[in-house]
């Protein structure tokens, strides 16, 4: 059963209606993702009727619903037939140990798999060349790949592989439908033992939204350096994480304890 979140009166908030202000329905998106980072409505839990805003802010059906309709577009709720409008579950992620998202991912119980997967052996950008410490017109494999949460279909990254050359991989896309470490491990006996990431929010693009094939304001950007067992460099990669999908937590102590 669907967990029912209510207006409160301390959720609410007097519109701005003078002159120059930013349109009501923008206003109205602001307060409802201010509510659900701040978990007023929670994950998973049924979103207030279009009604109930309506009477709270004082405003038509039509600006509620557009607000509403935004968020949805967006991937902040969802609807469900027979249940209303939900708060979207995000996937919360702690991650401190160096294995591929597809086995992360098993860990949290959550099934994914990758498609429209592409590879070739390339000449890469500048960055990646320093990264492997080879000349600027020496190739590397690409492997570029949605990957897809199995129940319900919602893109959870677009990743972008750069692999080094000496691993003379498979250049068949199907070898890397359910994970590339996987597939390392097993059949080029390649153990991906430490990584360094990077992890930036940053505005998305036309680019980046046509890769992921979804329209989205804001990206998780993880960049990562991974090692093999004689620490010699496997990957270089650029991951894309929409925001709606995904969370980032970090766990640390103070004082060393």
């Amino acid at each position: 059963m669907v967990e029912k979140a209510n207006i409160r009166k301390e959720d609410y908030t007097i519109l701005d209606h003078t002159r120059g202000a930013r349109p009501l329905y923008q206003q109205i998106i602001d307060e409802m993702l201010e509510g659900i980072n701040q978990s007023k409505w929670i994950e998973g839990s049924k979103f207030p009727t279009e009604e109930e805003f309506c009477e709270y802010y004082k405003v038509s059906r039509i600006t509620v619903r557009h607000a509403i309709n935004e968020l949805v577009r967006e991937g902040f709720l969802t609807r469900k037939r027979g249940k209303g409008t939900i708060v979207k579950s995000r996937i919360i992620d702690n991650y401190n140990k160096a294995i591929g998202l597809e086995e992360r991912m098993k860990e949290l119980g959550v099934d994914t798999f990758n498609t429209n997967i592409e590879i070739k052996k390339i000449v890469p950008p500048i960055r990646v060349c320093r990264e492997f410490v080879i000349d600027e017109n020496q190739w590397v494999y690409e492997i570029r790949r949605i990957q897809v949460v199995k129940e319900d279909g919602v893109v959870l990254a677009g990743i972008h592989n750069y692999l080094n050359p000496k691993l003379d991989i498979s250049l068949n896309p199907k070898d890397y439908s359910v994970s590339l470490y996987k597939y390392l491990k097993e059949k080029k006996g390649i153990i991906v033992s430490s990584a360094k990431e990077t992890i930036e929010a940053i505005k998305s693009n036309k680019r980046i939204n046509d890769f992921l094939g979804v329209e989205i304001d804001v990206v998780l950007k993880k960049t990562r350096t991974s090692y093999d067992q004689n620490n010699d460099i496997v990957e270089f990669t650029y991951s894309y994480y929409p925001s709606t999908a995904y969370k980032y937590t970090v766990e640390f102590s103070l004082n060393g304890k």
